[in-house]
């Protein structure tokens, strides 16, 4: 049987691993779904995969972001790491993919030239 104590033996690799495969399943996907949404608006092939790729590497960098604030917050206000905490951190990768996503998308979707145009219609 699983007794209680022994989730605390393996929680810190648990917690990295599983944030890790989170993320990077959630760029690949995103990236995916990038490239596919750019070509189906009539991008050229090398164009949506360079903007899929850019999108993809922003989408990581807010993830990193989110992941390294709510864990490091978690850390300094000393809350004790335990089943929910890592699921609570990893929840933070589902929401900050989620919102870049969007953003990102209405970005790269949208029919301004210059990049503040961008910005602002995103």
């Amino acid at each position: 049987p699983y007794d209680y104590w022994e989730q605390y033996l393996t929680i810190e690799t648990f917690l990295l691993t599983t944030i890790l495969y989170a993320s990077l399943a959630a760029v690949a996907v995103a990236c995916a779904f990038l490239a596919c949404e750019l070509l189906s608006l009539g991008w050229a092939a090398t164009d949506a995969l360079q903007g899929a790729v850019v999108g993809a590497i922003l989408i990581a960098a807010a993830i990193a972001a989110s992941v390294v604030s709510v864990v490091g917050l978690l850390g300094w206000v000393g809350v004790p790491l335990s089943g929910i905490s890592a699921m609570s951190s990893l929840c933070a990768v589902g929401f900050a993919t989620e919102f870049a996503v969007h953003i990102t998308h209405a970005f790269l979707a949208s029919g301004a030239s210059a990049a503040a145009a961008r910005a602002e219609a995103a």
